[in-house]
């Protein structure tokens, strides 16, 4: 989810680790609350083409948002396997929740302020090396890397397999070993990651109601 809430704290956080003019690189892009908020270099990862798609076109100021999304439309898009930022946009803004391909959703006025405010974020997000890439498969030194991936316990992204923690884990141990400073953000950790920082939390993303409410924190390895 977002880490809007919490964007002051994390960014204060991220800035007492991070050298001068050291690249800042975020594999798991998202909503981009916390990218928006860092000094250039930055580099700007995610699996989802559609949604870097979406970034670009925000930020070069060339998306034009349709003034409605039919429930036709909406199944087009969301059947279709050729990216676009247009897909990206019709499948969040105009999904259930907010969630992408959860569902049509016509209420759009309920969403429509996130999607303006994203259109606001990136302006900020100028600079920015955007690449739509498996958090895996990109190299990288010397960087300071903060990783907000997958939550356990979270829905995943339709059409997506779920996420593999272990191998995350086992990722961020070759991150730091190649001089990377690596930072994650989740509930939980194993115990080679180092608690940093912790922020009061509820949240309903759990699957399980026992878990609904748990704090937001920062592990450092």
């Amino acid at each position: 989810g977002s880490k809007e809430k919490y964007s002051t704290q994390i960014i204060k956080v991220l800035n007492q680790f991070r050298e001068p003019n050291q690249v800042y690189w975020e594999p798991f892009l998202g909503s981009a609350s916390i990218m928006a908020l860092m000094g250039n270099p930055r580099i700007g990862t995610d699996l989802m083409t559609d949604l870097i798609m979406l970034w670009q076109e925000l930020i070069d100021d060339t998306f034009i948002e349709p003034s409605y999304v039919s429930k036709e439309l909406y199944t087009d898009y969301m059947s279709s396997t050729v990216p676009s930022a247009m897909r990206a946009y019709v499948g969040f803004f105009w999904s259930f929740s907010g969630m992408f391909n959860k569902g049509y959703s016509p209420d759009y006025f309920t969403k429509s302020q996130s999607f303006h405010k994203m259109r606001r974020r990136a302006t900020d997000l100028r600079g920015v090396k955007l690449r739509s890439a498996d958090y895996r498969i990109v190299g990288s030194r010397g960087c300071l890397i903060y990783a907000d991936p997958p939550y356990r316990g979270t829905t995943p992204y339709r059409g997506l397999p779920p996420f593999d923690h272990a191998e995350f884990y086992q990722w961020c141990a070759l991150k730091r070993a190649a001089g990377n400073t690596v930072i994650v953000s989740e509930y939980e950790m194993p115990p080679q990651f180092t608690k940093i920082a912790e922020f009061p939390a509820s949240t309903a993303l759990s699957v399980s109601k026992r878990d609904k409410f748990k704090n937001e924190c920062l592990f450092i390895l």
